[in-house]
Order: structure tokens, then C-alpha cells, then sequence
């Protein structure tokens, strides 16, 4: 893992600062950190400019909603950015630029230009954001933020996909996600992710509440770009808008997640700043906001981006990030793809900006997970194969001759191994009842060690009287489950414990008639020392039901594994068993979370035994 304060600058990228000065643009254009190549001016109008460009956002905006792309839009966005280009830049750093063959271009912009799409200006046939791996930082008085996080292993993750459940693909991606991040822990602990997606774990104030003890997070969802007041712009959650105001707040505290990826439309866009250079609490816009509370790399859009581009952009942004890609490169690559991979004149590809240093490895190149390929076998009876010799000799067409003693032993060893293996394979159905009443044990005391502290927790909670005990009011026709899951103390499986609570509360968001009010490792609970804030003890106690997931993993040889689940409901007033089933992931895990139908099959069972106890309306 790498920091980019470790990051050199190299012949492998260049500078370009934009200073506003009254009327002008001062630019200062460098190949490395000490040398100034050019200082140069321009004195664009920018009224006209920013005019032309809301323009160009409200032609891109119509389009994606419309679902029309095509030749004639990103024609005219080639145009605008030759325009864009001519009028903005001095030739002699039109020159420089359109002739270098460096791989980053870090772009130093003056606050007060920051609405200015300076990726899109298009020398030639491409864009800026085509021709480098780009990434912008913000100049302004007072110096830049440096508060930033430091990350250590594991990167603590959190996935936030279909908060208001209306967008079905934003739950494949954040899957997908988890499923490229949970690979590189084959080997090393390097990444713990958590997937959350509806109800009350993406409600505004619990994002608010948690997203300072993650180092990635990762938004996919609506947004509301508000131009008149940017300051309200926000990311759409399950109850509501996280606003840029919201995330100003969070300034000069503890520090912020060092990646903020906002998968949404228009997260990136930003107004204006005039004046406003000092005044952390009024931001311009969600990237602003983020950047100022101290995110050190900030990815967003410009316009409105479809679902579909959106979720193929992501997995594959990450795909690259996770083998050890620069974040500049990473970006640079995930838009190939789509440029690649739909229509040759498809735009959206273009809408992703990257703010941050993009030369910033987040991951070493040897945490790449390695594919192994399995040979097909070949349903063949020859004579010249051992499985047509093996048959031969069963059926006493063929007995080797002495001088074929080698292939008799060689065949005999084979039968013997095969015995072997069969004895194994019983000895393995033999383990399952064993592995079962582990399972089983273990939850009990699970079980009763959690049921101790929440009912410590509940004498504790003061507010518990008779004007707050409609906080803990059942839902009618709802069932109301918390969740509790062990830790898997295993190193082939890092981080497997989160992804397999967050698959569980997949399925279980897919019934209308469950409302899952939280989700948490157990060991939270056990230990005493770690409170719970108020509003977690009051979404534990409102739960009807308690879901406990105990999972054991057992290698059945190096390269594989079988991971049993035992899940258990329990009625919280009660504490009686209302239903349990044991499931077998006989599937890889990466495999599991990339294959929805894999998924519900696993938890068909249970799933059944649950619509038992579906409300009556």
C-alpha cells in the first residue's frame, strides 16, 4: 500500500496551475516539482464560458434521460472543448500540452475556476482526460487540507448501493465490488468491505455517523445537483439528502475516508466560488465539500450518467485500482472500456472527474489475485488413456503381461487412491454432523453472551420509559430483524465475515415484508467497553427478530474450502428459536457474490421457512 506524499514526480508527468488574476489566467506549466518550463496568460471571458457550458450539461443531462446518445452529442462535446482549448489556454501551453508524451497531468486550479471542465478541452481528436491520466487539486488561501487519514491494513470499506431501492443495477455493482476487493485477501488481509443497500442502514444519519470509520466508500445511487444554492446539492439516501452542508461540517475533526467514489449523477459538478476562498463552511458543490473536510481523492461525475455505463465504470475502475493501478490510471483505463465497449459515440465515459493526486498506487501490484484455470476432463473410454486402461482391465478384456508390470502397478495405485478418495468423501458427509454441533455450540454461547449485554444495554439506556416505548413499537405487517454475525478467523477468508452478512441481507431486502434494522459483528455487543451510540440500541431493541449467522470455514485441501453457515431466528421477547438452517457454500465465495441465482438458491430454504411468517395485512 502507498501513500502519494511517497509519490515523485518523474518525466512521467507534469504540472499545469491556473491562477485567477482580476481579468487574466496565469499558467504555469512544469515537468517537474522544481523546474518552471513556462509562465504564460490568457484573459478568456468566463461569463460566456460558464453560459456555454451549462449549455453543454443541460444537452448531456437530456440525452441520458431520454437514453439517446449518438453521433451529433459527442461531436458537439468534441466541439465545445476545441472551443474550450482555443479559448482558455496561450499557445505556447497548447503546444506543450498536445505534444507531450507524459502518462499524468495534475491539474493545480485556482478555486474560483473550478467549474471549469479543463478535461474536456480537446486538443486534436481527444480529450485531456483521454490523452493523460488527470487529477485535479484546489489552490486557495490558507493552503490545502492536511488532515488527511492514514491507512494502514486492513482498508476498511463501505458500500452504499440502492439506498431508495430503484436502482436494481447499483446492487450488482456494489457486489461485483465486493466480490473483485474480497479476491486480493487470498493471501493477506488487505481489505474488509461492507455492503449496505435500503432501510435504516442508509439513512442520512447513520452515513453521517459511520463514514468517518471507513478509509473507502463508495456511493452508488441518485444525486440532486442544486444550482441556485450548490450547498444543497446531496446524495440521495433512504430518507433523505445528504447535503455538501452536511459534509462541510465534518471539517477539522477526525479525519475523513481518504476515497470518496460517488457513483451518482452530477456528484462531481460544482458552481462558481467567488469570494468564498476562507469559508469552509460554504461549499460549491459535493466534490468541494468532501475535499475540504479532508477526502484526499474525490471521483465523481460531471452530468447525468446512465445506470448500466455507471455500474460497468465502477467495476472496472476497481478492477485496475486493486492490481496495483495508479488512481489517475485506473480512471483513465475504466473509461476505455467504455468507450470500447459501447456505442463508438457513446459520451458518458467522458462525465467521470477525479480530484486528488491521480499518480496515488492504493494497492501494491503483487496483491493481484491469481486465476487458477482448470483443466476440462475428457469423457473419453481410449485404450491409449489410463481411464480406458482402468476400464479394460475392470472388465478382463486386458491383463498387462509381465512386460507391462509398470502399467499394472501404475493402474493398481490408481484404484487404490480412488478407494481412498471415497473413504474420504464419507469421511467429509461424517464431518458435516460434526461441524454442525459446533456450529451449534458456539451460537449458544454467541447467543447467550449477546442476550447478557443487551439486556445490560437496555437498564443502561435511560430514555427506556413510558414516553419513549413507542420508539420500540412493532411495525405492523413488517418483520423486523437484527442482525448479528461472528468473525471468520480465517486467513484464506479475510473479510469474508461482511460479505456474507451483506449477501444474507441482499436476499432478505428482496421481501417486501422485512425491514432489516441493523446489522453489526457480535463482538460489538460482547465487549462492554465499546458503546453503542443511542440510536443503535434503540434499532436493536425495536427489532421483533434477532437473525444470528454463525459460520465455520474448513479447508478441505490448500486451494479449497467449505464454509458452513448455521443462521438462526430468535424472537427478542422470547428468546424462543422461531426458525434455523444450515447451509454449505460449496461455491467460492467471488463466485457467490457474482452470481445472483447461486445467491438465492443458497438461502432458498430458510427463505421458505420465513414467508411462514409473513404479516396478514
Amino acid at each position: 500500500m502507498q501513500d502519494d506524499s511517497n509519490t515523485k514526480i518523474s518525466e512521467n508527468s507534469v504540472h499545469l496551475s491556473i491562477i485567477k488574476e482580476k481579468e487574466n489566467l496565469l499558467f504555469t506549466y512544469k515537468k517537474d516539482e522544481q523546474t518552471i518550463n513556462l509562465l504564460d496568460k490568457s484573459k478568456p471571458d468566463i461569463n460566456i464560458l460558464q453560459t456555454k457550458w451549462i449549455e453543454m450539461i443541460n444537452s448531456l443531462n437530456i440525452a441520458a434521460k431520454d437514453g439517446r446518445q449518438g453521433r451529433k452529442l459527442l461531436h458537439k462535446l468534441k466541439e465545445f472543448g476545441r472551443w474550450l482549448g482555443d479559448e482558455l489556454l496561450p499557445l505556447s501551453i497548447k503546444k506543450e500540452l498536445k505534444i507531450s508524451h507524459a502518462s499524468y497531468l495534475i491539474l493545480d486550479i485556482d478555486v474560483r475556476l473550478i467549474d471549469i471542465p479543463w478535461e474536456l478541452i480537446c486538443l486534436s481528436d481527444l480529450f485531456l482526460c483521454q490523452q493523460f491520466n488527470t487529477g485535479r487539486s484546489l489552490q486557495r488561501k490558507g493552503g490545502s487540507v492536511k488532515n488527511f487519514r492514514n491507512l494502514s491494513k486492513p482498508i476498511d470499506m463501505w458500500i452504499i448501493a440502492n439506498p431508495e431501492n430503484n436502482l436494481e443495477n447499483t446492487v450488482i455493482e456494489g457486489t461485483r465490488i465486493c466480490e473483485y476487493m474480497y479476491s486480493i485477501n487470498k493471501t493477506q488481509n488487505v481489505v474488509e468491505t461492507c455492503l449496505d443497500s435500503g432501510l435504516v442502514s442508509t439513512t442520512v444519519d447513520n452515513v453521517k455517523t459511520k463514514i468517518k470509520s471507513f478509509d473507502f466508500v463508495h456511493f452508488a445511487c441518485h444525486a440532486e445537483y442544486n444550482l441556485e444554492a450548490p450547498e444543497q446539492s446531496g446524495l440521495k439516501m433512504s430518507d433523505g439528502l445528504i447535503t455538501a452542508q452536511d459534509i462541510s461540517k465534518m471539517a477539522n475533526g477526525s479525519s475523513m475516508p481518504a476515497f470518496i467514489f460517488s457513483n451518482a449523477c452530477e456528484s462531481a459538478r460544482s458552481s462558481e466560488w467567488i469570494g468564498k476562498q476562507d469559508k469552509i463552511e460554504n461549499p460549491f458543490g459535493l466534490a468541494n465539500a468532501f475535499l475540504l473536510a479532508g477526502v484526499k481523492h474525490y471521483l465523481g461525475t460531471f452530468w447525468m450518467i446512465n445506470d448500466t455505463p455507471g455500474c460497468n465504470f465502477a467495476i472496472e475502475f476497481y478492477k485496475y485500482l486493486r492490481i496495483g493501478k495508479s488512481i489517475g490510471e485506473s480512471t483513465k483505463l475504466a473509461r476505455e472500456s467504455l468507450i470500447n465497449g459501447f456505442d463508438l459515440d457513446f459520451a458518458g465515459w467522458a462525465s467521470y472527474i477525479l480530484y486528488g493526486d491521480p499518480r496515488t498506487c492504493y494497492f501494491d501490484h503483487n496483491t493481484e489475485s491469481k486465476t487458477i484455470l482448470k483443466k476440462s476432463l475428457t469423457k473419453t473410454n481410449s485404450k491409449d488413456t489410463i481411464r480406458g486402461k482402468i476400464k479394460e482391465w475392470f472388465n478382463g478384456k486386458h491383463i498387462p503381461s509381465p512386460q507391462n508390470a509398470f502399467t499394472t502397478i501404475f493402474v493398481t495405485l490408481l484404484v487404490v487412491l480412488g478407494f481412498i478418495f471415497i473413504g474420504h468423501q464419507k469421511m467429509i458427509k461424517n464431518q458435516r454432523s460434526e461441524i454442525l454441533h459446533i456450529l451449534q455450540k458456539q451460537m449458544e454461547i454467541d447467543y447467550q453472551i449477546i442476550d447478557n449485554q443487551l439486556k445490560t444495554l437496555q437498564k443502561e439506556f435511560t430514555d427506556l420509559n413510558s414516553h419513549s416505548l413507542s420508539l420500540f413499537k412493532k411495525e405492523d405487517g413488517y418483520i423486523t430483524i437484527a442482525v448479528f454475525y461472528n468473525k471468520i478467523e480465517n486467513f484464506m477468508h479475510y473479510g469474508s465475515d461482511k460479505l456474507l452478512a451483506s449477501i444474507v441481507e441482499q436476499e432478505l431486502l428482496k421481501l417486501s415484508y422485512v425491514k432489516l434494522l441493523e446489522r453489526m459483528r457480535g463482538e460489538v455487543i460482547w465487549s462492554i467497553e465499546k458503546r453503542l451510540d443511542k440510536q443503535s440500541i434503540t434499532r436493536l431493541l425495536k427489532a421483533e427478530y434477532f437473525l444470528y449467522l454463525e459460520t465455520i470455514i474448513r479447508q478441505t485441501n490448500f486451494f479449497q474450502s467449505k464454509i458452513y453457515m448455521l443462521i438462526r431466528l430468535v424472537d427478542q421477547d422470547s428468546g424462543v428459536l422461531v426458525e434455523s438452517s444450515t447451509e454449505l457454500l460449496e461455491n467460492e465465495l467471488d463466485q457467490l457474490l457474482a452470481d445472483r441465482n447461486k445467491r438465492s438458491n443458497l438461502f432458498k430454504e430458510f427463505i421458505g421457512k420465513l414467508e411462514k411468517k409473513k404479516p396478514s395485512l
